[in-house]
C-alpha cells in the first residue's frame, strides 16, 4: 500500500481513476495504511482480467 501511494503519480491516469472509484481509501490522503480495508474482490478480479499485463496469466 505504501508503494502504491508513493508511486501514485507514476500510475497511468486510467488506473488512478479506477482506483479512486473502486478503492478510494488506497489513494494518497486516505486513512492510515493499517486502516485501509481490502478492495472489493470482484472488482479487483475484473480489473486484473482486463489488464493486458495480467490477463494472460489470470
Amino acid at each position: 500500500m505504501s508503494e502504491l501511494r508513493t508511486r501514485w503519480r507514476l500510475l497511468p491516469a486510467a488506473d488512478r481513476r479506477w482506483l479512486v472509484e473502486a478503492w478510494p481509501q488506497c489513494a494518497p490522503g486516505g486513512p492510515a495504511i493499517p486502516e485501509v480495508p481490502a478492495p472489493e474482490r470482484r472488482r479487483l478480479d475484473l480489473w486484473i482480467t482486463r489488464d493486458p499485463l495480467f490477463a494472460p496469466a489470470h
